[in-house]
């Protein structure tokens, strides 16, 4: 099963909730997801692991449980969650932190999440790729894969909300 099936099977078993549940919902989505990162990134700091990896994982296993419900996807899935995850994994920062609960939320409900904390990211994201693009040897290619091939749900968010 791909993880835009997992997704829509999330957002199906939802769907018959009241706004106020989704809401609800969307509130422990976000404490979950602080929660879980927190502990799975203190533990790989623990063992070693440098804070790129601890972010990365921790991420990867918070994308897991809320958008398939399964802690530890198999290795294929696990590479579709880690290219989903793409955008949030370039810097350990507060602003990635902040923007990634948002962006689950947007996943599943598609409401429920703010706007201008994932606008803001996204749009420094975009200004990035950008200007990596320039020393890339095909430029217009890398940034039409990064921004605009529409393969990953942030493709569609920043298409649709970040001009």
């Amino acid at each position: 099963m791909t993880l835009e099936n997992h997704i829509t099977a999330v957002r199906n078993r939802f769907l018959p909730l009241s706004d106020g549940e989704k809401g609800q919902i969307a509130e422990h989505l976000r404490l979950m997801a602080r929660d879980v990162y927190s502990q799975i990134f203190s533990k790989a700091t623990e063992a070693g692991k440098d804070q790129r990896f601890a972010h990365e994982v921790a991420l990867l296993r918070v994308s897991a449980i809320a958008l398939t419900g399964d802690e530890t996807p198999d290795n294929d899935l696990a590479q579709q969650i880690q290219m989903e995850n793409a955008p949030f994994n370039v810097n350990v920062d507060s602003n990635s932190l902040q923007a990634f609960p948002e962006y689950l939320i947007w996943r599943i409900f598609e409401e429920f999440f703010d706007m201008a904390v994932l606008v803001r990211f996204f749009t420094a994201y975009k200004r990035d790729i950008f200007k990596c693009a320039e020393s890339d040897d095909d430029p217009d290619g890398f940034v039409y894969f990064m921004l605009y091939s529409g393969k990953f749900g942030w493709q569609k968010f920043i298409k649709k909300h970040c001009g």
